[in-house]
């Protein structure tokens, strides 16, 4: 189990979730990250893990406008430093956070992930992503980003200089040896000399190899070319399905790949997204999710959308059917969609925003034990090793309610652990 949010606001699901927060929070400052990690530790997650993204999106009516008045995928802070913020307050969950492929050197990737790694004692992990966003680009001085499976092809060159550099100190390099007066021997310290075709690098890492020598290996894409990365090179996969029939076409694809990849079929841990509705009662649960519907706008929806696509939906007819090839030109984003335009159907573009509106994650509602059935059949079902718990950062109110009432059952039921075992994250990964 993880937690899943990131540093600001979210997507149209969250969007006026700022006007919600609890009292004497600001996720602008580290005290609700460090409640959080705590929290998430004394659940005894595996981790808790940010996303992140790079620009203010502005795709929406060709501008940031609505994105700033409603609280949509901006502001948001940086992940990175705040992973050291959590690693001082808590000492055994693990901390993942995203670090683009496509914008972020190599060398400087993997030195600040070994920091990383070394400050938390070995509990951290890095989410890969090689980002959508064409204004991200522009911001880091580019025109636009490559095509989709190219960006996937550089993230593998990518990834493999990194270990590459994390490989340039071995594990006994560091001999502190004070009656001869050296620190490191040299000879375990060895350049690198990566020459790919779209990095070089000399090394070594001017850091010593840290704790779990490479932090955990995490991605989070859906595509099938992102499917085939996760089999080869990720110990956790992530993703978002609302039905068990997909989830477990979804799990089947990824353990075939890392098969084909030479790898264990369960060597990658895989987790779907979901974001429960608990009340003491069905009714109030019911009464809590239909609330939150009612908050989201359908134009906000609309708004998430064309960032995730890369295209402006402001330009469409909401009210008029919208045919699939629309979303074919786009980024990531089709793969979400093609279900709607099973057997002929022809949605509306508003009746694709209404039905995505708070519900494009797996949302059981419930008592806190009807959500664990739910948990506990989709998990069996669908060949589920785990589930990421999302809530909107401000939103620290449910988190606490989960945490209090659905992990001690989780916990009877042999769910989840009642402790660590270990103290890294790829330990604690070892445990299921």
């Amino acid at each position: 189990m993880a937690f899943f949010s990131q540093a600001g606001n979210g997507n149209a699901n969250r969007a006026g979730s700022w006007a919600r927060t609890v009292d004497g929070y600001d996720w602008r400052y580290p005290e609700l990250h460090q409640d959080i990690g705590r929290l998430a530790e004394r659940a005894k997650f595996d981790m808790v893990f940010y996303a992140d993204a790079l620009a203010a999106p502005m795709v929406y009516q060709g501008s940031f406008d609505h994105y700033a008045r409603a609280g949509i995928m901006m502001p948001v802070h940086d992940p990175i430093p705040i992973m050291g913020v959590l690693a001082a307050s808590t000492n055994r969950i693990g901390l993942v956070s995203t670090i683009s492929t496509s914008f972020y050197p190599p060398f400087m990737a993997a030195r600040v992930l070994s920091t990383l790694d070394h400050l938390s004692r070995g509990r951290m992990g890095w989410n890969i992503v090689t980002s959508v966003q064409k204004n991200a680009a522009e911001n880091l001085g580019l025109d636009d980003l490559p095509p989709h499976d190219t960006r996937y092809d550089i993230a593998e060159e990518y990834l493999d200089l990194c270990r590459k550099l994390w490989d340039s100190w071995e594990a006994d390099a560091m001999v502190k040896d004070r009656a001869s007066g050296v620190l490191a021997d040299p000879r375990k310290i060895r350049a690198v000399n990566f020459v790919g075709e779209h990095f070089k690098s000399r090394g070594p890492l001017n850091i010593s190899r840290s704790p779990q020598g490479y932090p955990v290996i995490a991605s989070a894409g859906q595509s099938p070319r992102a499917r085939r990365f996760a089999g080869k090179q990720s110990e956790i996969t992530i993703f978002a399905k609302r039905t068990i029939s997909e989830i477990k076409a979804f799990t089947s694809e990824v353990r075939a790949q890392a098969v084909a990849s030479g790898r264990d079929m369960r060597s990658c841990k895989i987790f779907n997204v979901i974001q429960p509705f608990i009340g003491e009662t069905a009714s109030i649960a019911q009464e809590r999710y239909a609330a939150f519907l009612e908050g989201i706008e359908v134009k906000s929806v609309l708004a998430s959308m064309s960032d995730g696509l890369g295209f402006d939906l402001s330009t469409l007819d909401a009210d008029k059917p919208i045919p699939p090839e629309a979303f074919e030109g786009s980024n990531a984003m089709p793969h979400a969609f093609r279900d709607y335009y099973t057997d002929g159907a022809s949605p509306t573009l508003g009746d694709i925003a209404r039905d995505i509106r708070g519900k494009y994650l797996l949302t059981p509602v419930g008592t806190p034990d009807d959500v664990l059935d739910i948990m506990e059949e989709v998990a069996r079902e669908g060949d589920l090793d785990g589930f990421f718990l999302e809530y909107a950062i401000t939103d620290y109110a449910a988190f606490v309610e989960f945490v209090d009432k659905v992990v001690p059952r989780a916990q009877q039921r042999g769910m989840m652990r009642r402790d660590y075992t270990g103290s890294t994250l790829r330990h604690h990964l070892t445990e299921f």
